[in-house]
């Protein structure tokens, strides 16, 4: 039991139209009138348009400008606790995190701090990231030395959480299950419930969170891990700013149980994103320091492999 609850640990970790001159030369009165009418309409013209949009239109418009943006900073603050009945003390994890980002080619720089807490332990731990080509480069705090590996090897999918676009995109797939509320600035998009209500999305949200290759070795030991989890309640909002339909916020929060191994796991997980900074990204350059000094996990794990295959042939 304990081994799954550090693994499990891992599994939840971003218009006015012109109008043509006239040719004639009416009384000054009468320009102004028709100016003050004119202005009334497209102001009426403009209520009723924001009147009209639904949830539907303004997910389609915002994912519009979300296709659009080339760069966004960021900051990412995210709490995740996990509770076992044999173990002694929960564990907390807290992670806060800037990031700055550029999407095509995708590549970006990220600084934090990652608290862990498990009952009187503590440990704090800044992290420093730079991803370019497919490549990772990260700071080891503990050998105080750079690392390089794989973007896939180092799970960096899990970007997904914070792009605007893959979120907007899943939200598009459950627009029967969406709330919108407006606020003088922003349209907000909900949804909320349990997993009884929302099971395809809860399903879609949590696979967000999990790492695939966890998830498969977890089904190789007979864990099914959906069959296995049951979903207490979701929460799941975005902000969209009302005029240009970026997105600004994401609020997003899940409670659920895991069944393994005859004892119940309880899990909850709550982020908020914030995008700033929007398209004022130019360049993100690693420094050549960083490059020269990274240690290649990939190489160093083939000669092992390589060492460990000529002391079997001794």
């Amino acid at each position: 039991m304990k081994k799954w609850f550090i693994m499990l640990s891992a599994i939840l970790v971003f218009g006015l139209a012109a109008c043509g001159d006239d040719t004639s030369a009416p009384a000054e009165e009468d320009v102004e009138g028709e100016v003050d009418e004119e202005v009334e309409e497209v102001e009426g013209a403009e209520e009723e348009e924001a009147e009209e949009l639904t949830a539907d239109d303004v997910l389609e418009r915002s994912l519009d400008a979300a296709e659009e943006l080339e760069s966004a900073e960021m900051t990412v603050d995210m709490n995740q606790t996990m509770e076992a009945p044999d173990e002694e003390a929960s564990l907390t994890t807290q992670t806060t995190s800037e990031a700055q980002i550029i999407m095509d080619p995708l590549t970006m720089y990220q600084t934090g701090t990652i608290t862990v807490d498990m009952g009187e332990e503590s440990e704090e731990q800044e992290m420093e990231i730079y991803l370019s080509d497919n490549d990772v480069y990260m700071y080891d705090t503990m050998e105080e030395s750079w690392i390089k590996m794989d973007a896939g090897l180092a799970q960096m999918d899990q970007l997904n959480q914070q792009d605007p676009v893959e979120q907007l995109e899943m939200m598009e797939r459950f627009t029967d299950e969406m709330d919108m509320e407006e606020t003088e600035d922003e349209y907000i998009l909900k949804i909320t419930g349990d997993g009884d209500e929302l099971l395809e999305f809860t399903e879609e949200m949590a696979s967000e969170f999990m790492d695939e290759e966890l998830m498969q070795q977890m089904e190789q030991e007979g864990v099914d891990i959906f069959e296995s989890m049951n979903i207490d309640n979701v929460y799941y909002e975005i902000y969209i700013d009302n005029e240009t339909f970026d997105t600004n916020k994401l609020d997003m929060s899940m409670e659920l149980a895991i069944e393994v191994e005859g004892e119940s796991l309880h899990l909850t997980q709550a982020s908020t994103t914030e995008y700033t900074g929007l398209n004022t990204v130019d360049s993100i350059e690693i420094p050549e320091e960083v490059e020269e000094e990274a240690v290649d996990v990939m190489e160093e794990l083939e000669n092992l492999e390589e060492l460990e295959e000529m002391e079997g042939m001794q």
